[in-house]
């Protein structure tokens, strides 16, 4: 039974990884997922990945900010892990999405209140319909911390530059980023 299980388990992740839903990094693996309900009503698949490469430089840069507010320390859990509020540079790049799908996401992570913690190598990401947005931890050894509200801008600004291609928006020294990715 227990074997049962595992394999009914391990099926399931290949299904997700390689068929539903796209990877927001090259060679992801699924660690966790789940159904959320946004305050907007939407529902969101919130997956956890695995990310063994470390994302790159986006080529061709274009750079595309929106002033994000830097939080206050009290906003953050962790003041130190936190990138809340902290600019990236973005570039568009060569997935496609809808771009309704895209908006519709944005608005529903602009209604969200909270931050969230990622791994050292892993991402975060938010899903529905053709349109994901994920946040990569690519600090060695440190977990780092996301306000939902600036992911969804972020996913705004992208969604707003490119239209209907995917986007990547890198933090300082490529330690963090943002990406639109066709889900």
């Amino acid at each position: 039974m227990i074997f049962n299980r595992l394999f009914l388990l391990a099926l399931v992740n290949t299904l997700l990884s390689s068929h539903v839903m796209g990877r927001p990094c090259e060679g992801a693996t699924i660690i966790d997922t789940q159904i959320i309900l946004s305050p907007t009503g939407l529902a969101i698949n919130e997956t956890t990945w695995d990310c063994p490469k470390e994302l790159g430089a986006p080529v061709a840069r274009q750079v595309f900010d929106r002033d994000l507010v830097k939080r206050p320390a009290s906003q953050c859990t962790m003041p130190r892990q936190c990138v809340c509020g902290t600019t990236c540079t973005s570039s568009c790049t060569t997935g496609t999405v809808i771009e309704n799908d895209c908006k519709t996401l944005s608005n529903a992570l602009i209604a969200m209140s909270g931050t969230f913690f990622t791994l050292p190598g892993q991402a975060t990401s938010r899903t529905s319909g053709t349109c994901g947005v994920a946040f990569h931890n690519n600090f060695p050894s440190e977990n780092v911390e996301y306000c939902w509200d600036d992911m969804g801008t972020r996913l705004l600004v992208n969604t707003d530059t490119c239209l209907t291609r995917t986007a990547q928006c890198l933090g300082p020294a490529s330690e963090w980023s943002v990406t639109t990715f066709t889900a």
